[in-house]
This record gives structure tokens, sequence and C-alpha cells, in this order.
């Protein structure tokens, strides 16, 4: 779809925002559903994907460290990762 943002608006951008909102998805997801928080969670994606999962499981064990909701984290799969442009050229 396109987006459309509004003169003087901030735009949200880049890694560590996008990170930050999926693990905030996470724990609205467990929060909501809590038959499911103890079911270890599993992150996965394939290409560009090698930027966003890293930096969400890095993201997730911190604040797993800093709050009472914690999330149940089983690990990562990346299959055929785009991580760095001279390695990925």
């Amino acid at each position: 779809g396109f987006s459309v943002n509004e003169k003087g608006s901030r735009v949200v951008s880049g890694d560590q925002n996008a990170a930050d909102d999926m693990d905030a998805v996470i724990r609205n997801f467990l929060t909501k559903f809590p038959k499911y928080k103890e079911n270890k969670v599993f992150l996965s994606s394939e290409s560009w994907g090698g930027h966003y999962v890293p930096i969400t499981t890095y993201t997730i064990l911190q604040n797993n460290d800093n709050r009472d909701d914690k999330i149940n984290l089983g690990g990562f799969f990346l299959g055929n990762p785009y991580t760095d442009f001279y390695e990925n050229s």
C-alpha cells in the first residue's frame, strides 16, 4: 500500500524502531492471549529479515531482563539472510 506522511509529522523508521514495535506486538499478543504465554516463541525470516530478526531477538532479550512480562524466546531462524551490503552483493 501507499503511506502518506502529513506535513510536519515525524517519520518513525529504522531497525531498532522496528524491533521495538515487534517486541511490543508479541508482548501485547501474549497479554491478550495468556494461554500462549508459556509457549516458546521462535522468530523467523528470510532475505531482508536478516536485519530485523537478530535485532528483534536482542531487543526481546534486553527487555526480558528489565520487565516482568517475559517472552519465552526459543530462538530464531534465518533463511538466506541479507545481512551486509558487501557480503551480499
